[in-house]
């Protein structure tokens, strides 16, 4: 079939900011899409929120706008740029979601525009649980015994009628989002009632568990005519009861036998059949280890987070040929890219062993429970190949730089046979690592599968880790040795013990700097480990950490006296005769808060001449002092009228994308040409501080501490944050606004606002209280800090903390009226009370601020908006 002549002008959506559950390969699968159109001859739309892209690039649309990816934006955008067609499938749920709204309501028919790819019935069928659920019934593919609610009263009554546990899967949500498994009314309650608020449609799934069974994954093409194939399937090493993307995952399967893959192959061709799906789509099944007993468990019909590992896996550009089936492409008409002969209608084969491991951010939520189930945890992934599974796993074990080169942890080695067996029920991030340290114990494979369920096939391969190990240990290293070894891809070494500095060495330090001091070790990114210490104890507290993460011979700990200033960076691009600096970026929130969590923005605000010419010459010093070559990223705290420096790195930073685009200086292109001999004069650029734009850009960090239950959200100098989102704008109030849109933001709603504030903040508090509420809020205010707003002729009601009987901050949230909480703690303060307060209005989805600097800026952008219009700015126009 012909490319369709009727599309001239596409709209494509993309996931917004990097969340749990939603990472970059929604970036390589809108970029891939953007290629596709324009290769075409399309002329392509773009919005993303997330300035950190590359298909936010200038150069990758006709017409890219950093907005927020919300309804309304989209219908005015629409509105603007009248596009023929809209490609949702590329952009995760978000996309999905967003697509699904406009449609739903007429929109996109009153405007004339198509859905292409898979249509909005197709995506409505295979994401509504009970619409998805008859479907399967119809085609005869095998569903676990489950019943669609809207309410929890109707969980809790199906859960009575078929026994605990089960699972919660909600509707339209990512990442298993608001899911998990309920093992009695109480967990049952929770889970669902945070499923059906965090679904587009209020709707959940409440399915007969049947974990541990093993779960595989196909991932399948199908064009207009009907021709399907299948480009790889993928097998979790976990079986079901942990989330795909939380999984050790190998691909293709290694423990199926060729009926069952058939069987499974056969079923899911069935699927996209009768979803008539037109371009990628993942189906996900469970298969019992035991028999020829199989369920679907869902269907994603868009380009996944599995695409991505497929595609990269097996050469298969799924986004980009799902992209040309949604133009009236058949995949035999599309050549393959790589053979040049053969065409998109064959399906690829695999020779080699593909291994992926996530990556969690327990490192830096230390405290936060690491336990793994159906709702995702990681951040991640990494990607290893090699050709038998125990080499492909080493390398994807080493790639996770956590220093970890092979399957041992000094803790868990201190655990006996027995207590190990125990925990190995624990399904977490260390199973793994449990697993190796029981067979080193003696534990059987038998044994060891008995607990966790995972098939013997993959205990068997750590086993043969183990005895590798073993034998390099008590033998001689002779070549046969040495090349088994290298074929499994043991490292050239292992870790050195921790050793270096002591706790004794870092308390002199402090005590002579005097507190506060700031605490960093060397050679890390993201400011991990770092923490401000107030006393001693802090100090000893932090330094046991931080030797406990990190090699202190590598990673040796600077010592820092703490400045609460405010804080401000630069990126720039040096050359032998001098350096050009695009901008100077200010951060909302003071010196303390990592810039990767502190809302930044270009140009500054608040910083005055005489700072702005000291930063730009102090930059010009340290790169005639190191001799920097390309880029550099340097953070500075501007304090009492002088300015300090707080670090340098001489590289790429996380500010490179969003700089360059709100600039029009493309710095990675400036810079590679610098070192490669072309100096920035050539280019056309002059040396200093380039002239600021009329355009104020916003960027604002975006968080995903829901999806780390226990995590300490409390904001301080380790980052983080998952991803970002970006607001541009003349006016730098509503660049601000669209920011905080841009994080999902919908405010005001209620006008209620808990407020409960440190002794040493509260007199700064007090003009933000009084804008709040001119601004029409009510304020709700823990004991302290509402007798300290009342004796200011503030008004305010008392709510009492948790721990009280009634009229409790608990009790108030529950209402579903509460807007936001700001809460301002005592830096590292780990009482009970407060910590719940931060984590229980997280989990109710309420937004919350534990710096009175964005709790500033917030009402700022809320009072200077008007209404629902905001201006539209394409970046290629800048």
């Amino acid at each position: 079939m012909p490319k369709r002549d009727d599309i001239k002008k596409v709209l494509v959506i993309g996931s917004g900011p990097i969340i749990i559950g939603q990472a970059a390969e929604f970036d390589y699968a809108g970029t891939q899409a953007c290629r596709a159109l324009r290769e075409e001859g399309i002329e392509v739309v773009l919005i993303n929120s997330n300035p950190a892209t590359i298909m936010t690039d200038g150069d990758m649309a006709d017409h890219v706008y950093i907005e927020p990816l919300t309804v309304p934006v989209v219908k005015q955008l629409i509105e603007k740029e009248k596009p023929d067609a809209l490609l949702p499938t590329m952009g995760g749920q978000n996309a999905l979601n967003i697509a699904m709204a406009l449609a739903d309501e007429g929109f996109l028919e009153k405007h004339h525009v198509k859905t292409i790819g898979t249509d909005t019935d197709t995506i409505k069928m295979a994401e509504d649980r009970l619409e998805f659920k008859n479907l399967m019934e119809r085609i005869g593919e095998p569903v676990a015994k489950s019943v669609v609610v809207n309410y929890v009263e109707d969980a809790i009554a199906f859960a009575k009628e078929i026994g605990y546990p089960v699972v919660v899967r909600p509707a339209y949500t990512l990442g298993g989002t608001g899911g998990g498994i309920a093992h009695n009314e109480q967990e049952l309650h929770e889970i669902c009632s945070n499923g059906l608020r965090l679904s587009r449609v209020t709707e959940c799934l409440i399915e007969q568990s049947i974990a541990g069974w093993k779960e595989v994954e196909y991932e399948v093409m199908r064009d207009g005519a009907g021709n399907c194939i299948t480009v790889c399937n993928m097998e979790n090493m976990d079986p079901v009861g942990v989330h795909t993307g939380d999984s050790i995952v190998v691909a293709p399967s290694q423990t199926l036998s060729d009926k069952d893959y058939q069987m499974l192959r056969s079923s899911a061709l069935n699927i996209i059949t009768a979803l008539n799906i037109k371009g990628g789509c993942n189906v996900q099944f469970a298969l019992n280890p035991d028999s020829f007993e199989y369920c679907v468990i869902e269907v994603n019909p868009r380009v996944s987070r599995s695409s991505a590992l497929a595609s990269k896996a097996t050469g298969y550009p799924i986004a980009k040929l799902a992209t040309k089936i949604a133009l009236g492409y058949n995949l035999d008409e599309i050549v393959n890219a790589v053979t040049g002969k053969t065409y998109a209608s064959y399906e690829p084969t695999l020779d080699y062993i593909v291994c992926k491991i996530p990556k969690w951010p327990f490192d830096k939520f230390y405290d936060a429970s690491r336990k793994l189930g159906t709702q995702m945890k990681a951040t991640g992934e990494v990607m290893a190949i090699c050709n038998n599974f125990e080499g492909a796993f080493m390398k994807a074990l080493r790639s996770l730089e956590q220093d970890s080169y092979y399957l041992y942890n000094e803790e868990i080695a201190q655990l006996s046979a027995d207590d190990l067996c125990k925990d190995l029920r624990k399904i977490d991030d260390k199973r793994a690592f449990r697993i190796a340290e029981a067979l080193r114990k003696g534990v059987s494979i038998r044994e060891i599968h008995a607990i966790t369920k995972i098939d013997v096939w993959f205990i068997d391969k750590i086993k043969h880790l183990v005895e590798i190990e073993d034998r390099l240990k008590n033998e001689e290293l002779t070549p046969d040795l040495l090349k088994l070894a290298k074929h499994c891809e043991f490292p050239d070494r292992v870790i050195a013990s921790l050793t270096g500095k002591t706790a004794e060495e870092a308390l002199k330090a402090a005590n002579e700097l005097g507190y506060p001091v700031l605490v960093r070790p060397s050679y890390v990114l993201g400011g991990a480990g770092m923490e401000i210490a107030l006393n001693d104890g802090d100090l000893k507290r932090f330094i046991d950490h931080i030797t406990s993460q990190f090699n202190i011979e590598d990673h040796p700990i600077l010592i820092d006296k703490y400045l609460a200033g405010k804080e401000c960076e630069v990126d720039a691009i040096c050359d032998d005769e001098g350096i050009l600096i695009p901008g100077i970026m200010e951060h909302v929130e003071r010196a303390g808060v990592h810039s990767g969590d502190s809302i930044s923005i270009y140009p500054p605000q608040k910083i005055s001449q005489e700072m702005k010419e000291r930063i730009v010459e102090y930059s010009k010093r340290l790169a005639k002092a190191l001799k920097v070559k390309g880029l550099m990223n340097i953070q500075f705290i501007v304090y009492e009228n002088k300015v300090y420096v707080i670090e340098v790195n001489p590289r790429s930073s996380r500010t490179i994308p969003y700089i360059s685009k709100v600039t029009g200086i493309p710095l990675v292109d400036v810079a590679t040409n610098v070192i490669i001999g072309k100096s920035i004069k050539e280019q056309g650029y002059d040396y200093g501080l380039a002239p600021e734009k009329k355009t104020v850009a916003v960027k604002m960090p975006v968080f995903s501490f829901e999806k780390i239950t226990g995590a300490e959200i409390a904001l301080g100098p380790e980052m983080k944050s998952t991803g970002e989102v970006l607001g541009i704008s003349e006016d730098v109030e509503e660049a601000m606004y669209k920011a905080f849109m841009g994080t999902g933001l919908d405010l005001p709603k209620h006008k209620k606002v808990i407020c409960t504030v440190k002794d040493s903040a509260k007199e700064e508090f007090l003009p933000i209280a009084k804008e709040y509420h001119d601004f029409g809020y009510d304020l709700y205010a823990t004991q302290g800090t509402y007798d300290f707003l009342q004796s200011h002729g503030i008004p305010a009601r008392l709510v009492n903390r948790i721990n009280d009987k009634e009229n409790t901050i608990f009790d108030l949230i529950l209402t579903e009226t509460v807007d936001l909480v700001i809460d301002i703690p005592t830096r590292n303060n780990n009482l009970k009370d407060g910590f719940l307060i931060r984590r229980f209005a997280v989990e109710a989805g309420v937004p919350i601020y534990t710096s009175l600097d964005t709790a500033r800026a917030l009402i700022h952008a809320l009072e200077a908006k008007h209404d629902n219009k905001i201006s539209l700015v394409d970046i290629t126009k800048l």
